[in-house]
């Protein structure tokens, strides 16, 4: 193994996803996997603050390197990460500007490098097609979590493709509902917010609704008025992220819109129910190890119209929300618990 700065030990690999936090967590199921496959060898993950906190019951050869983007300048950076880590092989699974210089950087230094392959022409296709209800399979993206596979089997150490979720906590008779995402096309109206939460609470009687989303003002104080009318609703709220994280592991089942607590939660082995408005399964976004069986969303000519879920309605009346059945996802969560 080569040696690093200091006479120590340099790392064998260095992987790269800086951001969103949903991808981070589509990306763990197959980096600790490589981890276990290969327990001699050294692993750093570069990731941003936030998403570091992702990385529990990680494997003893894997550890994090945090890149501040308001601090941290690409150059300086990228002779960091040789300096600790010289002769390492580098696997970029953001493909971005900022992770392209950096792996520029590096190549130039010697060290071997593997990026994912972003399916964008594709994804083009998929915006672009005749519009019909159905999506037709030859226009589905591939998944995201098969890229970031293929990726990795691409690089030059050994891996086998397996990946799997953790070990789900022991469970509690908690359902998880996270109703809020980063963009509007991927939310539900305020007044089926209420109406999910409602329902969710009624029929569930025997069950804890938590509520789950970040601890700025609007959004606690969103997920407090929503969970105020009813005895067994409740807000998630705790001080640190990993705390949320290993509580999210001891849920039944989770109820999310397309954002990251679906993909934490299938990354925690947590069955998910998810609701999907602007966006579609089809765009590649699926969780790790869930099926689009469950995945609810109405069936529309215009949808997807967006990746991301951040573009206006193109028909302007939100159709992609409002026929959402929310009855449906009683029904649904009934039949995964």
């Amino acid at each position: 193994m080569p040696k690093g700065s200091k006479g120590r030990h340099a790392p064998d690999v260095i992987f790269i996803r800086l951001s969103a936090l949903g991808d981070v967590a589509m990306t763990l199921p197959f980096v600790y996997e490589v981890c276990r496959q290969n327990p001699s060898g050294r692993f750093l993950f570069v990731t941003t603050p936030f998403p570091s906190k992702l990385f529990i019951d990680k494997p003893e050869n894997l550890r994090t390197v945090v890149f501040r983007k308001k601090e941290d300048r690409t150059l300086p950076f990228a002779l960091r990460l040789h300096k600790m880590a010289r002769g390492a092989e580098i696997v970029d699974l953001h493909a971005v500007p900022r992770t392209r210089w950096i792996t520029l950087v590096l190549g130039l230094l010697g060290h071997h490098v593997t990026t994912l392959d972003k399916p964008r022409k594709a994804r083009r296709r998929l915006l672009g097609r005749t519009p019909e209800p159905e999506v037709p399979r030859n226009l589905y993206v591939p998944r995201m979590t098969q890229l970031y596979r293929e990726t990795l089997g691409r690089a030059r150490f050994p891996y086998d493709g397996r990946a799997e979720s953790l070990a789900k906590a022991e469970t509690e008779k908690k359902i998880g509902l996270a109703l809020f995402a980063q963009h509007e096309g991927k939310m539900l109206l305020p007044t089926q917010e209420e109406e999910l939460v409602a329902l969710l609470s009624q029929n569930f009687p025997d069950f804890e609704i938590r509520l789950y989303g970040a601890n700025e003002t609007y959004e606690l104080e969103r997920r407090r008025e929503l969970a105020a009318p009813y005895p067994n609703a409740s807000v998630a709220s705790h001080a640190a992220f990993e705390d949320e994280v290993h509580e999210i592991s001891s849920l039944t089942c989770m109820v999310s819109m397309d954002s990251a607590n679906q993909h934490i939660a299938r990354f925690l082995g947590v069955p998910v129910l998810s609701l999907w408005m602007q966006t579609h399964p089809a765009a590649g976004f699926l969780p790790f190890g869930m099926p689009e069986e469950d995945c609810i969303g109405a069936n529309l000519e215009c949808r997807p119209c967006s990746v991301y879920g951040n573009k206006p309605c193109r028909r302007r009346d939100w159709a992609c929300k409002h026929r959402l059945d929310l009855e449906d996802v009683v029904r649904r969560i009934k039949a995964l618990i």
